[in-house]
């Protein structure tokens, strides 16, 4: 009984932990997609608005040109920008880490020590020793 009850709550930390990170990556694809959709929209606006103004009395519509167009590419350069990763790395390896089962964690601990004996330690993984 106690053997299940301990697979029962390993199996419920994984879950966790998978949806935890599905979610994520879903939140991530969906904010990188809607700043996508609003670059193209502003940069077709920007064209329009160029395009009308141009058929409108010549000079004035080609500054009103230039200026939407350089606009809508400053725009979409700006929100098409990739989220700069480095450190933010770290962070993600550690909410893994904090999602972990207890045992797992154990485990890995445990693991990482064998592979790293006394002397060729570099520091000890996120959990402190007690």
């Amino acid at each position: 009984n106690d053997a299940l009850d301990n697979m029962d709550s390993m199996l419920m930390w994984m879950l966790k932990a998978l949806t935890d990170s599905m979610l994520m990556t879903m939140i991530v694809a969906l904010i990188e997609l809607s700043l996508a959709m609003l670059s193209a929209l502003l940069g077709f606006t920007a064209g329009v608005i160029g395009i009308m103004a141009y058929l409108a009395p010549r000079f004035l519509g080609i500054a009103v040109f230039g200026v939407a167009v350089v606009f809508g590419m400053a725009v979409s350069a700006i929100l098409t920008q990739a989220p700069q990763r480095g450190e933010d790395d770290n962070i993600y390896k550690y909410m893994k880490w904090e999602t972990l089962h207890p045992k797992e964690r154990w485990r890995m601990r445990k693991e990482w020590e064998e592979q790293h004996p006394p002397g060729l330690r570099p520091e000890l993984p996120a959990a402190r020793r007690r």
